[in-house]
């Protein structure tokens, strides 16, 4: 039994890759995604008739255990590549700041009723958090929010050109 619930595992953690990598290149993942309910559904259906004959079950390894991954749309820079980054970075706001400008530094989130204005109510694009003293926030994924409310509460960024 324990054999049968590893191997549905398996698929479940292979169809889970093969989703994501078809979700990157905007393709269909729709039969995947059905093959996965109906093992996700078999693998809990072997969990609960393993429980039921007394036969442990390694939650771990039946997909139902804490696994270290990335959120989606993210990914972890091992040292050297954030080196590098950091390095480009630097060279950059060196450039920036001989030629005038300034760094400033936003937060990844807005007040959920300002990005609902710029993008929709039922955007696909918002990720919204828990409440935050008492304010609602969500994601944003573009700078065009903090840039403009920086310009409009700075009126030495604004031209009257």
């Amino acid at each position: 039994m324990s054999t049968d619930i590893d191997a549905v595992a398996q698929r479940i953690a292979e169809l889970q890759t093969t989703i994501k990598q078809l979700k990157v290149s905007k393709s269909d993942a729709s039969a995947q995604v059905d093959e996965m309910k109906a093992l996700k559904a078999t693998l809990a259906a072997a969990k609960k008739e393993a429980e039921a004959s007394g036969t442990a079950v390694d939650n771990a390894a039946a997909g139902q255990g804490f696994v270290l991954k990335t959120p989606k749309g993210t990914v972890d820079h091992k040292p050297e590549a954030a080196l590098l980054r950091k390095k480009i970075f630097n060279t950059l706001e060196s450039i920036f700041v001989k030629y005038g400008g300034s760094t400033i530094d936003t937060p990844v989130f807005e007040l959920r009723e300002i990005l609902a204005g710029k993008y929709g109510e039922d955007s696909k694009l918002i990720y919204d958090l828990q409440d935050q003293g008492g304010e609602l926030c969500s994601l944003r994924y573009d700078l065009t929010v903090s840039d403009y409310l920086r310009i409009t509460s700075d009126r030495s960024m604004v031209s009257d050109h």
